[in-house]
């Protein structure tokens, strides 16, 4: 998928998420096996990506063993095909 297509997707689906918060929670429950409680929250998506939105989990993915080592977000993405 050329990279404007996949950040388009992704916002495509930042909108839907954003404008339909219960059926999101229910895909979330529903991919993620989590329990749902009453002091969960639904979040807002990023209707729009950049590198940096991206950090966090990459971060996380390496100090728990999902990636050898951290990196910088930017390195993966073309940022000129990103919706700014």
């Amino acid at each position: 998928m050329p990279p404007q297509k996949f950040a388009s997707v992704i916002a495509e689906a930042g909108r839907w998420a954003n404008a339909h918060p219960d059926a999101a929670s229910q895909i979330l429950l529903k991919f993620s096996k989590a329990e749902p409680r009453k002091t969960m929250f639904h979040t807002v998506f990023p209707e729009r990506f950049k590198p940096a939105d991206a950090q966090p989990m990459i971060d996380a993915a390496a100090k728990y063993g999902a990636l050898k080592a951290s990196f910088p977000s930017a390195d993966m993405m073309d940022t000129e095909a990103l919706i700014q």
